[in-house]
């Protein structure tokens, strides 16, 4: 297993901390749309059970 020493430089530190805080809000960004698809999937889901429930009772 490869091991580095990493520089503890102030440059070094502030872009690990960019790096963290933009891999923060990406994970944020992905879950969120992570909930829109499943909602989107419900509504379809839904949509599609109420259609053929309309269809189903049209044919009476």
């Amino acid at each position: 297993m490869l091991q580095f020493e990493i520089n503890e430089s102030p440059s070094v530190e502030a872009e690990l901390k960019r790096q963290r805080e933009e891999n923060r809000q990406l994970k944020m960004e992905r879950d969120i749309l992570n909930l829109f698809k499943k909602s989107d999937a419900l509504l379809c889901k839904k949509k599609r059970v109420r259609h053929q429930f309309i269809n189903e009772n049209e044919k009476i």
